[in-house]
């Protein structure tokens, strides 16, 4: 591989790891959840023939305009439709409205109207009113339902109960379910299942998986099937699945692909990706993304990416911005970000935090602070302690404290 001559921090995020991100897709979960939809001429025709079939009371027509017209982004109208269905008891209506209602925060509505069609025996209900209960925190009463749509069928069910299971440390049960949805053709199933057994060293298998939903167009499928590839060292084919997922706006696949791209010196183009998972909220994007332009003079563009990634908690970038903030000057609000992330652990900010409190004055604290950081391995805590016990004891004044060897 070519070496870059980029200035380069990144540490290469494995995907499925906890982000802070509402894009952010993890094992078990999913950006859209599933609900059905009949498929209608876009046509205008068709729609005002749905129209004046929904005014007349035409269940089925109310149910098609009320997700037509919500899609299209007339949520009023289109949840307006979808309750007149709903309230005549359609289920798939009752299931929809659910969804629509719970993705836009309005969680007990939501999970009323989706307990109303899964009472009765809507799969699709089942399916999302189990999950939205089990990231709830409710795991019990949300793998029920789960499970009656799983043993229906419901390969939404299966591929959600699945992956809860793996999770949860169930690993054979756990990927039964996710092989049953994933022989049906569930391209999220597959994802799962794919990956799942390629961590679990089945590295064939596993990309098989990957590759069959990848093939459906499924961003996390070609995301992560693209990471594995490079990592086992097929670069180009390894970017190009990331760079498909990349293009259908999947953060992940952005940010992988950025960082791949500065290793191999490819400075601008992987700018240009790191820039759209910072603008999607990627914390780790926007902490790298954010350090470049900083190094490079524009220091109030990087401090504004610092920040954002910063107030995410992402512990890089509290330290990295308390430092630059305490460098240029403003030492309390400097020393303020670098306590958030020493508190989280990172040796970074606590080396830094250490030597600018031993720097002025504080030195039992100092030192506390640099200690934890040597602990940790970080070289330029153990030189200045090294540093610091040689002064002390020798009484010699020559010792000088470095922080060169710290990286931001």
């Amino acid at each position: 591989m070519k070496k870059s001559n980029c200035i380069l921090t990144i540490l290469i995020l494995v995907l499925f790891s906890s982000l802070v991100s509402a894009k952010q897709v993890e094992p078990g979960e999913q950006s859209d959840l599933e609900i059905i939809i009949y498929s209608k001429s876009e046509d205008q025709n068709s729609k005002e023939w749905l129209r004046k079939a929904a005014e007349q009371g035409n269940i089925s027509a109310q149910f098609d305009l009320g997700v037509i017209t919500y899609q299209e982004g007339n949520h009023t109208e289109g949840k307006k439709w979808l309750k007149k269905a709903a309230q005549q008891k359609n289920t798939f209506a009752q299931s929809s409205l659910g969804v629509f209602l719970y993705n836009e925060g309005n969680h007990t509505e939501g999970k009323k109207w989706l307990k109303k069609a899964a009472q009765q025996k809507n799969t699709f209900a089942q399916s999302n009113l189990g999950t939205f209960l089990y990231r709830e925190g409710n795991r019990t009463e949300g793998k029920e339902w789960l499970n009656k749509a799983a043993k229906q069928g419901n390969t939404l069910g299966q591929s959600q109960l699945g992956s809860f299971l793996y999770k949860e440390g169930n690993h054979i049960e756990g990927k039964e379910w996710l092989k049953k949805a994933a022989d049906q053709g569930n391209a999220i199933a597959q994802s799962q299942l794919g990956f799942f057994l390629y961590e679990e060293g089945n590295h064939t298998e596993g990309k098989e998986w990957l590759k069959k939903g990848a093939d459906q167009g499924n961003a996390i499928a070609q995301s992560q099937l693209g990471f594995f590839l490079y990592k086992e060292g097929n670069h180009i084919e390894g970017k190009e699945w990331l760079k498909k997922a990349a293009e259908q706006e999947y953060s992940t696949a952005q940010f992988n692909l950025g960082a791949l791209l500065y290793q191999e010196g490819n400075c601008a183009a992987g700018k240009k990706w790191l820039q759209k998972a910072a603008e999607q909220g990627i914390a780790i994007a926007q902490s790298d993304f954010g350090y470049f332009p900083y190094k490079e003079g524009n220091h109030t563009e990087g401090k504004e990416w610092l920040k954002r990634a910063a107030e995410q908690g992402y512990a890089l970038a509290q330290s990295n911005l308390g430092s630059f903030l305490y460098k240029e000057g403003n030492h309390t609000e400097g020393k303020e970000w670098l306590k958030k992330g020493a508190d989280q652990g990172n040796a970074i900010a606590q080396s830094q935090l250490g030597f600018f409190l031993y720097q002025e004055g504080n030195q039992a604290k100092g030192k506390e602070w640099l200690k934890r950081a040597a602990e940790q391995g970080s070289e330029a805590a153990e030189r200045n302690l090294t540093i610091i016990l040689d002064k002390e004891t020798s009484k010699r004044a020559s010792g000088v404290f470095s922080d060169k060897y710290n990286h931001f």
